[in-house]
C-alpha cells in the first residue's frame, strides 16, 4: 500500500415500506465509524428520487482499518438489522482516487 486511501462505496436498497427504518440504522452506522481508527470520512446519502436507495461512501487509510471496521460491534450489529430489510445483500465498490 502506498499511503492511497480505499474508498468504500456500498449501495442499499429496500423496498419503500422499510425506507424509514433502514434510513435510520444507515444514520446509525456514521458516528461510530467516524470515530475508528484509520476513518478518513464516512458518508451516507439517500437516493434522491429512489425511495428506498441507500448509499454509503466512506474513506480508510488501508486494509487493516476496514477489516477492523467491519469487525465493530456497531456494524456488525446494525447489519443484522439490516440485512432482513434489504431487497439484496449490499453492493460494494472498493477504489482508489485518480484525480
Amino acid at each position: 500500500m502506498d499511503g492511497k486511501v480505499i474508498h468504500i462505496v456500498c449501495r442499499l436498497r429496500c423496498a419503500p415500506e422499510n425506507s424509514e427504518v433502514v434510513e435510520k440504522l444507515v444514520q446509525a452506522l456514521v458516528e461510530p465509524a467516524r470515530q475508528e481508527e484509520g476513518c478518513v470520512y464516512y458518508k451516507a446519502f439517500r437516493e434522491r428520487d429512489k425511495v428506498g436507495e441507500f448509499f454509503l461512501e466512506d474513506g480508510w487509510k488501508d486494509d487493516a482499518a476496514i477489516t477492523k471496521h467491519l469487525q465493530h460491534p456497531n456494524v456488525i450489529r446494525v447489519m443484522k438489522e439490516l440485512e432482513p430489510l434489504l431487497l439484496h445483500k449490499p453492493v460494494l465498490i472498493y477504489g482508489y482516487s485518480l484525480a
